[in-house]
């Protein structure tokens, strides 16, 4: 049995290649609401809220993304509760990703559709931090200065007030200022608590040499 698509030649080549494009398109770099999805967990609302107007701006709208989603909103936090259609496109999602990430599966797609295609966990990743970057600079500055210590002592995991010491080094900072920092880059999932210190996120530690890339001042 043959299920004809459309009257236009295709080949195999073209197909693999209109498939690729369609995972791609579902990526957070991509796709707002898989940006979302990929953010919200634990964040604030009203920050989130002006962060993604056109999906929580408008509460009818919010309310059916919510219902479809499985969120809710807890003492100002947006909370996730079970959702199969956030189950299945989180799967796809991070299978996707999973698989992607690795050089040699993109290289065997590579060489068949002959069109470059990006790592989108090292993509991701980068967008994070342009978005950082745009939102508050010195967030920048502060995980450079982090990456640094990290080089040195063999370890990403660091106290507030260590951080604050090693950063006095490089600028002038107050603790108020670091802590809302550290919210931040923690709203953007680049960073993570560790007890009672912080750590970089896998993907940061995975991939450090991107702060090198982002240029500050």
């Amino acid at each position: 049995m043959v299920i004809k698509i459309s009257d236009e030649k295709t080949t195999f080549e073209t197909e693999l290649e209109n498939l690729i494009d369609a995972f791609y398109a579902l990526m957070p770099t991509a796709n707002r609401i898989s940006q979302f999805i990929a953010l919200a967990e634990g964040n604030d609302y009203e920050v989130m809220r002006e962060a993604y107007p056109e999906l929580l701006g408008d509460k009818n709208t919010r309310d059916k993304f919510f219902k479809i989603f499985g969120y809710k909103i807890e003492e100002g936090k947006i909370r996730t509760t079970y959702s199969r259609e956030l189950s299945v496109l989180n799967s796809t999602i991070n299978s996707f990703i999973d698989s992607f990430k690795d050089e040699g599966t993109r290289n065997r797609i590579i060489a068949t559709i002959l069109k470059d295609i990006p790592n989108p966990e090292l993509e991701w990743l980068k967008f994070k931090l342009q978005a950082l970057k745009e939102a508050d600079p010195m967030s920048i500055i502060i995980l450079k200065v982090w990456e640094a210590v990290a080089r040195e002592t063999n370890s990403y995991e660091l106290e507030p007030n260590t951080l604050l010491v090693e950063i006095q080094k490089h600028m002038e900072i107050e603790d108020e200022q670091l802590k809302d920092s550290l919210n931040l880059i923690m709203q953007y999932k680049l960073i993570v608590p560790y007890g009672k210190k912080y750590t970089f996120s896998n993907d940061l530690k995975k991939y450090p040499d991107v702060l090198d890339d982002i240029e500050t001042g």
